[in-house]
């Protein structure tokens, strides 16, 4: 029930061609379709084949695997980042968010709390308290949770799977749409196999890492 983070993707350096040399989809256009299947083999195949920035690779193979639900995967690729390069704490969020659709809540908090201080943290460590019935921690991120629509989607689901309809009804910015669009990912989470990725993870209401810069070397 976190899903979170995805700006449109931002190309470094010069522009990339729609096509590689080859004629094969680029990453981009991959990425544009929402064609995560395609876009892993090529991240995959790349990796393998040591083509391109090994750190970019994995960066991007966490972020597919994750919106394919495969968190298993995307909890690899960013350990292999942690074990072999200089990256930033935000990636402690992200491997957060693997574990949390895992149902690991313990290693999911652990990493929450390394990461820096976020939104995408408190609506982490919030749903965490939810799923470990921890009542005193579920009251602390509740009131660290801001008056906007990411934050207040989380509420809105929490209080659901609560049984405290009346408060859902009464939750500010959620309109009824996007309440009940969702509380379908609340509800399955962490069961469900693939997660939507046209909001920002700045902006989304359930945890995710966020979409990685497009670079040249990727793109092909």
């Amino acid at each position: 029930m976190l899903k979170g983070l995805q700006a449109k993707p931002k190309t470094g350096g010069p522009k990339a061609a729609t096509k590689s040399v080859k004629g094969q989809p680029s990453l981009e256009e991959f990425l544009e379709k929402r064609d995560y299947t395609g876009a892993l083999a090529l991240l995959e195949f790349k990796l393998r084949c040591q083509d391109g920035d090994m750190k970019e690779l994995l960066m991007w193979i966490g972020y597919c695997s994750f919106h394919l639900g495969n968190f298993r995967r995307a909890e690899e690729a960013y350990k292999e980042l942690f074990d072999n390069y200089s990256i930033g704490e935000e990636l402690h969020l992200y491997k957060a968010c693997c574990y949390f659709y895992q149902q690991m809540y313990e290693e999911a908090e652990k990493a929450a709390l390394d990461g820096p201080t976020s939104e995408l943290k408190t609506r982490l460590l919030f749903n965490i308290a939810h799923r470990t019935g921890d009542e005193e921690k579920l009251m602390k991120y509740h009131h660290d949770l801001k008056d906007r629509k990411a934050d207040q989607l989380s509420l809105a689901a929490v209080h659901y799977l609560r049984s405290h309809h009346q408060e859902v009804c009464c939750s500010k910015g959620v309109s009824f749409p996007h309440y009940l669009s969702y509380v379908d990912v609340a509800c399955r989470a962490p069961h469900h196999s693939r997660l939507d990725s046209s909001s920002s993870s700045s902006s989304s209401p359930s945890p995710s890492p966020s979409r990685p810069r497009i670079s040249t070397s990727a793109c092909s």
